[in-house]
């Protein structure tokens, strides 16, 4: 039986793992990790990861990722300002997603 889990060290040992789906590529910055990752329906989303834990959140790029990781480094516990902020900064860089 396969073992899913959003466990970063545990998906770093099997990539196929991981709960979302497949992790193609892991990104380390800071105390930022992102997990590129393909889902069933064959999206592929960038997980985020604060210090190790995941955060329950995703993107559907790299850039969108970073800048969401970012805003909610800036707004803890308060998803909604800083959903509107990462919304916010991916319009006014012109970052689809």
């Amino acid at each position: 039986m396969r073992k899913e889990t959003t466990n970063l060290y545990d998906i770093r040992q099997d990539a196929n793992a991981a709960s979302y789906g497949y992790a193609e590529r892991i990104y380390d910055f800071g105390p930022y990790t992102f997990v590129e990752a393909e889902d069933v329906d064959g999206r592929v989303l960038f997980h985020i990861y604060f210090e190790g834990e995941y955060s329950n959140l995703y993107a559907t790029s790299i850039e969108q990722a970073m800048i969401g990781a970012i805003a909610h480094g800036s707004f803890p516990g308060n998803r909604e300002a800083a959903g509107s902020a990462t919304r916010e900064a991916c319009k006014i860089l012109e970052i689809e997603g």
